[in-house]
């Protein structure tokens, strides 16, 4: 049985109906298996992904980053299609916590959303994301950006 999709929106491509997460990988699921079930799920019909800039979880800066490392290397191993591969990414809001990125960014403006759009294709040096969310959203931000 073929994968389910469905189409984010009119010029994308369809996405599979099931979001492949990434983040565990590099910290609970280390590099070999974390390719292993990348593949597998792609086999299965997977083409969306899910990931982050601050990934894996926990959180901490010795692994910030560490999971689209993986799935940039994945991407540029597999060389997956760009017309088939959906990925889906955040903007770290501010936390408080984070300090290691972006020096702990205190709002999403444009700058914070540009360095972070940067920072992803350096990671991944080769996609680019179709999805952009903002992970630890407040109404305060919502507000700034016209929300």
């Amino acid at each position: 049985m073929a994968m389910p999709t469905f189409h984010l929106a009119p010029d994308l491509p369809p996405v599979s109906r099931l979001c492949f997460g990434t983040m565990t990988m590099g910290e609970q699921s280390g590099a070999p298996g974390s390719l292993r079930l990348l593949d597998a799920a792609f086999d299965a019909g997977v083409n969306f992904f899910d990931s982050v800039e601050m990934y894996p979880v926990p959180q901490r800066s010795e692994t910030s980053g560490r999971s689209e490392e993986l799935l940039g290397r994945w991407l540029r191993t597999r060389r997956a299609p760009r017309d088939q591969v959906v990925i889906a990414t955040k903007v770290a809001g501010p936390s408080g916590q984070m300090t290691w990125i972006r020096g702990g960014p205190m709002s999403v403006d444009s700058q914070n959303i540009t360095e972070a759009i940067d920072g992803r294709w350096l990671t991944t040096r080769h996609f680019c994301a179709f999805l952009l969310q903002i992970s630890f959203c407040s109404p305060l931000i919502l507000a700034g950006l016209g929300v």
